[in-house]
């Protein structure tokens, strides 16, 4: 079924284009494992499946083949308008996963800190990402340490990044978020997960220009070290498929797309989301692969 794109006019006098991460999309074949990870161990709710609109238009955008069946939950993660949401995709059939291993050297989203409330510290989800999920480390606890450069409580996502300049253009010049720290440092095992011996990390911290909500942190290593996922973060790959944000602007997102020769990967289109409503939406990929999904309010 076709999905019809739309021309989006460009008001370039707004400065402020992405506002903060709103919504991480989730794949998986089985919603009774990841009910136990987020409910048991994160104290999460877990809910639906949710009513949706159009699955036809949805399928074609999310890019799901027809002979797959799907049904979205949600996960709430806080009440605040600024808290993020998880988007869960559960889907009729086994597909590759994303991730190959539990290694913080591994490209790609790596952990989802502070997200939730729970005091459960650092864990790794069924799909090997970690979530970290205390707002408080007691003292003398392996937790003590932490990889952070800033002093901010805000919820945070780390990508690791083998092109930690393109992703820095990407999310500055493309999205409009600030660089808020730059720093190097060496890290134990203990400040990242999955880590044989210290090593020597940049740490590039970007915020959102509304000061506010989710920040972003882009993780390299020093000695060019990396290991490649197993799988293409793309639906229906089980695994992070999809990072949202909403935008004041989303035709100049997509200009600025087009002059730094990033890739569309879905045009612009309106579309009825069972978690966003009546949005106008499209998504990136990143220097690295990542699906960037920005969107206006219808």
């Amino acid at each position: 079924m076709s999905v019809d794109s739309i021309n989006v006019p460009s008001t370039l006098a707004k400065k402020t284009l992405s506002g903060p991460l709103r919504l991480v999309t989730i794949c998986s074949d089985d919603i009774e494992v990841i009910k136990n990870f987020y409910e048991r161990q994160l104290s999460l709710v877990v809910d639906g499946p949710i009513e949706v609109p159009d699955t036809d238009k949805l399928k074609n955008y999310y890019g799901i083949s027809d002979d797959i069946d799907f049904a979205i939950y949600k996960v709430g993660v806080g009440d605040k308008d600024n808290d993020v949401r998880l988007r869960v995709i559960n889907i009729s059939q086994s597909t590759p996963s994303i991730k190959g291993s539990h290694s913080a050297r591994e490209v790609g989203l790596l952990m989802m800190d502070r997200l939730a409330d729970s005091k459960n510290g650092l864990s790794q989800s069924p799909d090997q990402y970690y979530w970290s999920a205390s707002n408080e480390k007691e003292k003398g606890s392996d937790q003590e340490e932490s990889l952070d450069f800033v002093d901010t409580q805000s919820p945070m996502i780390t990508f690791v990044t083998d092109q930690v300049d393109e992703d820095v253009t990407f999310f500055t010049h493309i999205m409009g978020m600030l660089v808020i720290e730059d720093a190097t440092t060496k890290v134990s095992p203990k400040e990242l997960p999955g880590l044989e011996k210290a090593t020597e990390v940049r740490s590039i911290h970007l915020q959102a220009m509304t000061g506010d909500g989710c920040t972003i942190r882009l993780l390299s290593f020093v000695d060019g070290q990396y290991l490649e996922q197993e799988a293409a973060p793309r639906l229906p790959n089980q695994g992070v498929t999809m990072c949202s944000f909403e935008t004041t602007d989303i035709g100049e997102i997509l200009a600025r797309a087009h002059a730094k020769q990033i890739k569309v990967y879905r045009t612009p289109r309106k579309l009825s989301d069972p978690l966003l409503g009546e949005i106008i939406t499209m998504s990136l990929l990143s220097p690295t692969g990542s699906i960037i999904e920005v969107y206006s309010r219808a």
